[in-house]
C-alpha cells in the first residue's frame, strides 16, 4: 500500500470482491466491482484511525516514479474516485482537487507535492506526497477537498506514522 499508482486496485470504493493467487513465482490478483446508477463516492488513504503508515515512502522503487526529482517522501495521500459518470481521458471522472493540508502533531502543516490532475496513470484518483518522511510515532491529520463528475466531498484522515 506504500505506493501510489499500484494503491487503486485496493482502495476502490466500488469493489465487492477481490480475489489473490499464486503458484510459485506467479501471481494475479482480481477485483470484481459493481457499478450500480448514481454510484458516487471517494476513499481517503491512509485511512482515518490508521496506526502503523510507514514514515516515508521511495518513489524511485515505483514504476513510473510518481516524484522523479526527490526520491525518498512521506506517504502518500490518495482519494480514489468512483462514479457512474465516465468522462474519459486520463482523469476517468474529471476528478479536481479543490483544497488540502496535512498538519502535524505540532499543529505545523507539512510541505505537500499534487500529482497533476493530468497525470495518465492516476485514473481514479487524486495523489498528493509530502515533501520529506513523516515524523516516526507522530499523528497527523490530513484534510482533502474533492470534485469529481457527479460528486464532491470534505474527507478528513487522523493517521499515526510507525515507530
Amino acid at each position: 500500500m506504500n505506493s501510489v499508482y499500484h494503491r487503486s486496485p485496493f482502495t476502490s470504493p466500488e469493489w465487492i470482491s477481490a480475489g489473490f493467487g499464486q503458484a510459485g513465482n506467479y501471481s494475479s490478483m482480481t477485483t470484481l466491482h459493481a457499478f450500480p446508477n448514481s454510484f458516487e463516492e471517494a476513499v481517503i488513504y491512509p485511512v482515518h484511525g490508521q496506526v502503523d503508515v510507514p514514515a516515508s515512502f521511495n518513489s524511485d522503487q515505483e514504476f513510473p516514479d510518481p516524484a522523479p526529482n526527490a526520491g525518498l517522501v512521506g506517504p502518500p495521500i490518495t482519494v480514489t474516485i468512483a462514479s457512474s459518470d465516465y468522462r474519459g481521458g486520463w482523469n476517468w471522472f474529471d476528478a479536481q482537487l479543490l483544497s488540502a493540508s496535512l498538519t502535524g502533531p505540532d499543529g505545523e502543516e507539512a510541505l505537500i507535492t499534487l500529482l497533476p490532475d493530468d497525470d495518465q496513470y492516476l485514473g481514479t484518483m487524486i495523489a498528493l506526497l509530502p515533501e520529506r518522511p513523516l515524523t516516526p510515532g507522530a499523528t497527523y491529520t490530513a484534510k482533502l477537498s474533492v470534485t469529481w463528475a457527479g460528486g464532491e466531498a470534505d474527507l478528513t484522515s487522523v493517521f499515526t506514522i510507525a515507530e
